[in-house]
Parts: C-alpha cells; structure tokens; sequence
C-alpha cells in the first residue's frame, strides 16, 4: 500500500508529465505525447486517482483524434466514462 507522500509525489509526476505532454501537443509531437500521458496514467493508476485518470484518459482522447486514430480515440472515451460511472 503507498503512503500518503508516495501517493502525493506520484501525482506531483503525474502532473508534470501532463504539462510537457502539452507542451509536446504544442510542437505538434503527438507521439512524445501519448507516451508521456501513458506514463501519467500508469502513475495515476497505481495511486487511485480516478477523477484525474478519466481527465487524463479524455485528453489521451483528444490526441488520437489530432493524429486521425478515430478508434484509439474511442477506447479512451469509453475508458474514461467506464472510470467515472466507478467513482461516482
């Protein structure tokens, strides 16, 4: 079980992984992206931060459908709604 620091450090990571992500979405580096939102969602998960994974998990979404993936776009979107209707 991760303690409370651990738990919060990871998010902190997670976080930070998101604002290069976007600054990666910026330069129009859609891969470098999705990698970092992986690794950001990896982190989100093993923590249990539903709420920020379903966001993160739409913005993963929104990515695949700027890089014309219409079906991985899809998965993200049934995932993230899937993963709120559990927190709710």
């Amino acid at each position: 079980m991760m303690n409370a620091v651990d738990k919060y450090s990871t998010d902190i990571i997670a976080d930070n992984e998101m604002i290069i992500a976007v600054d990666d979405v910026v330069k129009k580096d859609y891969d470098s992206a999705v990698v970092r939102i992986k690794k950001a969602l990896a982190r989100l998960k093993s923590t249990g931060y539903v709420e920020k994974y379903a966001e993160y998990l739409n913005i993963l979404g929104l990515i695949y459908e700027l890089e014309n993936d219409e079906s991985k776009a899809f998965e993200c979107y049934l995932e993230s709604l899937a993963t709120a209707e559990l927190s709710a």
